[in-house]
């Protein structure tokens, strides 16, 4: 998930041009990063902001073995990764981006 370090800004629009390029340039550097390390077969990129109102971006990677594909993943309820499992993927996380 992308953070602006912005205050009060809950939409895209409410950035200004510099910042909105430099948003859309970590977009691409993260999904790049992504799609190499889990060679995944798409990534959704979502901007949604219903419940949480600062501006924040999804990058997921995708799978056609994903429990809700070809679906988003808000579709059902999410399951909740073993806590092992979740260091490694953060721990990756850290070094490629």
């Amino acid at each position: 998930m992308l953070i602006p370090k912005r205050a009060r800004v809950s939409q895209i629009l409410d950035l200004n041009k510099k910042d909105q390029i430099q948003l859309l340039n970590e977009i691409q550097h993260c999904s790049k990063k992504m799609k190499q390390h889990f060679k995944c077969n798409n990534l959704n990129v979502e901007k949604v902001g219903n419940i949480i109102p600062q501006l924040h971006i999804h990058i997921i990677p995708r799978h056609k073995k994903d429990r809700t594909w070809p679906l988003p993943v808000w579709v059902t309820k999410p399951k909740p990764y073993p806590k092992k499992e979740l260091e490694k993927i953060l721990s990756k996380l850290k070094k490629i981006i």
